[in-house]
């Protein structure tokens, strides 16, 4: 990741996690040495706590420490988080067999439509309707919309100039899930089709086969709403 895309990660993993909490609220935020700190405000459970996150990128892998606090007790635990953080060793190779972006959370439509996992680290947007989820690199996005699904198809082709669909296969639960590329868009990607509106799953075309089974498994994290 470069200083841009690590900077989405790291402000994405606010927003769509510690964000979430009550009261949140971002006191410090600073960077150095390729690593990034932000120390926030929150309440969990009724409690107020004081958190403090380092982010660091090194050798393709992405680090995060989170130190929670009750917050009248902070300042005496930070001290000890700064000696233990100076402190601190990760092996990157075993890191780098774990799954990509392997912490998510459940997304549900403003209407309650559907329901599927979304990386913590990928930015979310709402595009004319359209909610929008890319990774910090910008090379795989999730896209939802609440088109019909019989115009599905239809909608894809807008998107990207036009799809060609190379699978096309039904689901036991009464979905549909397709495979398409876009030769115009340069990207190629898979859909699900379901009575609550369709998920797509969208990679640059030449890295497709390098995240095939992670778009596999995105896709297959969903739950229509009855």
């Amino acid at each position: 990741l470069d200083s841009k895309a690590t900077q989405v990660y790291v402000d994405s993993v606010e927003a769509n996690y510690f964000a979430s909490f009550l009261n949140y609220k971002v006191i410090e935020r600073r960077s150095t040495q390729g690593c990034a700190r932000v120390g926030k405000t929150l309440e969990s459970k009724g409690v107020a706590k004081r958190v403090l996150s380092e982010y660091c990128y090194r050798d393709g892998v992405m680090s995060q420490q989170d130190l929670w606090v009750d917050a009248n007790r902070a300042e005496t635990y930070f001290d000890l988080y700064e000696a233990v953080t100076g402190s601190l060793t990760i092996d990157f190779q075993v890191v780098k067999t774990f799954k990509m972006y392997r912490e998510q959370y459940v997304f549900a439509d403003s209407q309650k439509r559907l329901e599927f996992k979304v990386p913590y680290s990928w930015k979310r947007e709402t595009v004319e309707g359209v909610e929008k989820f890319t990774s910090p690199d910008e090379v795989n996005a999730l896209w939802y919309s609440a088109t019909p699904a019989e115009s599905a198809l239809k909608w894809l082709g807008g998107q990207f100039g036009g799809v060609g669909i190379t699978e096309d296969r039904a689901l036991q639960d009464g979905s549909r899930r397709v495979a398409w590329n876009s030769v115009a868009g340069g990207v190629k990607g898979q859909a699900v089709i379901t009575s609550g509106g369709t998920l797509a799953w969208i990679i640059k075309s030449d890295e497709f086969e390098k995240f095939t089974s992670f778009g596999d498994n995105l896709l297959s994290k969903y739950r229509v709403v009855k």
